[in-house]
């Protein structure tokens, strides 16, 4: 199978949610029914546009990471509640991590199970970071230069929240060390630099592939699709051995939380970097809270 299939169809749907562009017109002269077109004046950076606008979105990501870090600090009590349920049932899978890999090993051949699992293999590639970041920056930045708008952000979103989980699992795979079941060590060994299990990088992207589409779409049954699909790729690293039940759980709500996060931050821009230029022609930057 052509692993890059998965990406290009997200980019199909990325590409159907590109708003219409509307050309401006004003009135045609009295005598010409012709509508004349109005071509937008040119901006005044010129062509240092890219390159403030480069560095506008180097401060977003700073602050979209520290945001993300620093969580623990604002969230309120209904959030540390909904903390505690996460972990809570991430602490209940872990009691029967070992048993859910075995019904999932134990029920290969069967025809629901293979057709759900057919699904999850053939979008796995899309948990792969390495491979879809190229796609989503090259579509970053043809949105940028072709004035999309929509498109840009939702790349732009989800190459931000990928990076900065990317970045926290990356410490925690290290620190946890848990063996993958494939190693057939247990799924209470823990070592040091060991082993890369904790938590699950395919399910934490593909659940934030699905966060950005699905807020986007803003429709129930497209939610519903992509959750669903989802949900078969978290079911494949489980039935493929890759992964422990508990370690897609905490992949997929971590995932599925930092991406909730960079959105509102994207949609409300509360709290805003911006590169500016002084009186005297100095550069430097611009901070903005809104409360």
């Amino acid at each position: 199978m052509n692993r890059t299939v998965p990406i290009v169809a997200v980019l199909a749907v990325l590409a159907l949610l590109i708003p219409t562009p509307v050309t401006a017109q004003t009135p045609a002269p009295i005598g010409d029914s012709t509508p004349q077109t109005r071509v937008a004046p040119p901006s005044p950076l010129g062509i240092q546009r890219p390159v403030h606008d480069l560095a506008g979105s180097v401060a977003d990501l700073a602050r979209d990471l520290w945001m993300t870090a620093s969580a623990p600090a604002w969230m309120s009590g209904q959030d540390w509640l909904l903390a505690a349920g996460v972990i809570g049932v991430g602490g209940l899978l872990y009691t029967v991590d070992e048993d859910i890999t075995r019904a999932a090993l134990r029920n290969e051949g069967e025809p629901v199970f293979d057709q759900v699992l057919d699904v999850g293999t053939f979008l796995e590639p899309l948990g792969l970071m390495g491979k879809t970041n190229v796609w989503l920056a090259a579509g970053a930045v043809t949105s940028y230069f072709a004035g999309w708008d929509r498109p840009k952000r939702m790349a732009t979103e989800l190459l931000y929240s990928q990076w900065i989980a990317g970045l926290f699992r990356a410490g925690t795979n290290r620190l946890v060390g848990r063996a993958r079941p494939h190693r057939e060590l247990g799924a209470r060994h823990f070592a040091f630099n060991d082993g890369t299990s904790f938590p699950s990088g395919h399910a934490s992207t593909i659940f934030q592939i699905a966060t950005v589409l699905s807020y986007h779409a803003d429709r129930l049954p497209a939610s519903i699709a992509l959750y669903g699909l989802a949900g078969t790729v978290a079911w494949q690293r489980i039935a493929d051995e890759q992964h422990w039940a508990s370690d897609v759980w905490l992949g997929a709500v971590s995932g599925w939380a930092i991406t909730r996060l960079v959105v509102r931050l994207h949609e409300e821009e509360a709290f805003t970097i911006t590169p500016a230029t002084g009186p005297d022609g100095g550069y430097g930057i611009e901070v903005r809270v809104r409360f």
